[in-house]
């Protein structure tokens, strides 16, 4: 049923502005990418992994111990990030290092272990052709789930809302990707899991809302109103639960990012602006899209219709003519 709070609610309206802000965020995205390019992780570039055990430590020592052996390996002139792993009596710092180059690896190994009176153990050593193998799996990995959306919600529904729901899906993806580059995030495995996630929620919502055109279509009050006023219609009739799904989702991510380590907040953190972003491109973009293919497709067969009309007119006449006898 729908809800009066949002009976005067048209999200046509409004999606003119989200198209504005999406493009011109997208277009920020593609110059900084042809500037500086992604920052890449240690899963795609190779490198070395150093562990530290500490154990019980207060937060003061471990941020002095921290910098101390950041200023290590940023001496060589390594990129690298370090992090907590475990808690308590068992945490141990974790120290990745990008860097293939195996005598600055032992070079680094032998600093760290000069550097502080903990143990300080190598872990393991990744190269290109793993790095390769990563992000060879990553970008199938999304094309098949892509794919295989396309093709679920063109069986479930039709073709037009399986286009319509990719290229919002796509556009969720690519906000995801400017993000990323805008605020310098670390593209690692977990991002690539952060993207497969959004696809997932995105498409959710996107499918309630085709799935209720669907519904309205078939009400014999609904079959000849406009597919503009029908998407707005369906929209506003499933806005209440699009938007308490999401804030359910959101609320709980912000937790993780304001609670959890910092490790966590680099997997939640594109998570929460795909949440974002796949909300208002389920109610402000892919609806309309779709009114828009329908539209068009329609207005096509309507061009159509009267050209073949007359061809059949002309084709009757013709044979007609040549089977009446001349006298």
């Amino acid at each position: 049923m729908q809800n009066n709070k949002f009976k005067n609610f048209n999200a046509s309206k409004y999606t003119k502005y989200f198209l504005s802000f999406s493009l011109a965020f997208l277009l920020i995205g593609v110059i900084l990418f042809c500037i500086l390019g992604f920052n890449l992780g240690m899963d795609f570039t190779g490198g070395s992994t150093y562990e530290v055990s500490v154990g019980e430590i207060s937060d003061a020592d471990y941020n002095n111990l921290k910098q101390e052996l950041g200023t290590v390996v940023s001496n060589e002139g390594v990129r690298y990030t370090i992090s907590a792993k475990n808690s308590g009596a068992d945490m141990v710092m974790e120290i990745k290092c990008q860097t293939q180059d195996e005598a600055v690896q032992q070079t680094l190994y032998q600093n760290l272990t000069d550097a502080t009176t903990y143990t300080v153990t190598s872990t393991g050593f990744q190269g290109a052709t793993t790095t390769g193998e990563v992000l060879t799996s990553a970008f199938i990995a999304i094309f098949l789930a892509l794919v295989a959306m396309l093709v679920y919600i063109a069986i479930r529904f039709e073709l037009i809302s399986g286009v319509s729901a990719l290229v919002a899906l796509l556009h969720d993806v690519l906000m995801m990707c400017a993000f990323v580059v805008l605020f310098r995030i670390e593209v690692n495995a977990s991002f690539v899991a952060a993207l497969i996630t959004i696809l997932g929620y995105s498409i959710n919502n996107t499918i309630i809302i085709f799935d209720r055109i669907r519904e309205n279509q078939k009400m014999p009050d609904l079959q000849k109103m406009p597919y503009k006023d029908l998407a707005d219609l369906s929209v506003k009739q499933t806005l209440r639960r699009t938007i308490n799904t999401s804030l359910t989702t959101i609320f709980a991510i912000v937790l993780l990012a304001i609670l959890g380590v910092p490790s966590m907040r680099q997997f939640v953190l594109p998570i929460l602006i795909g949440l974002i972003v796949g909300t208002y491109s389920s109610i402000f973009i892919s609806p309309q899209l779709w009114a828009f293919l329908m539209t068009r497709s329609k207005n096509i067969d309507k061009k159509r219709t009267p050209k073949q009309a007359v061809d059949s007119t002309n084709t009757t006449n013709i044979v007609e003519a040549e089977a009446t006898p001349v006298k």
